[in-house]
């Protein structure tokens, strides 16, 4: 019913990328796998499971942190931007007919960030992210013993 169909200018704009999406692609990859390393072992975030036979385009790099406001605080005092992306779509009024208890995506939910991961970033863009999120900051800064 709404028409979502994409208009000429737009289906020109993403014709014309399909010449240069595979080095972007390539460099987002390539920027994930380094978050995937850097970013594991690190006491309160989670790294998701990367599945074989499965491939992300890391247009963001997603993660689980126990204390996500926290974290969102110490990563913009920082000037690294990170953002909350995804939500349980039963929150918009227009689904909420729909609303089920789904303990794991409610909790996924409350503790889900992504972080930047797109091919823009050079190495030095990634080391500061990865040290940031390293120096654990955000941890315990809700009960105040950093």
């Amino acid at each position: 019913g709404y028409k979502f169909h994409m208009n000429d200018i737009n289906a020109s704009i993403g014709m014309s990328n399909l010449r240069v999406i595979k080095p972007i692609l390539e460099q987002q990859k390539s920027n994930g796998q380094f978050f995937d390393k850097a970013l594991t072992g690190i006491s309160g975030l989670t790294l998701l499971e990367r599945k074989s036979g499965y491939e992300s385009s890391y247009w963001v790099y997603t993660i689980l942190v126990d204390n996500r406001d926290s974290f969102m605080k110490m990563m913009s005092s920082n000037g690294i931007g990170c953002s909350r992306v995804h939500d349980r779509n039963d929150k918009h009024p227009i689904f909420s007919q729909y609303k089920e208890e789904l303990s794991g995506t409610t909790k996924a939910c409350e503790s889900m960030i992504c972080l930047p991961c797109g091919w823009w970033l050079d190495q030095n863009d990634l080391e500061r992210i990865a040290s940031t999120v390293n120096k654990g900051d955000w941890i315990c800064s809700d009960m105040n013993l950093t």
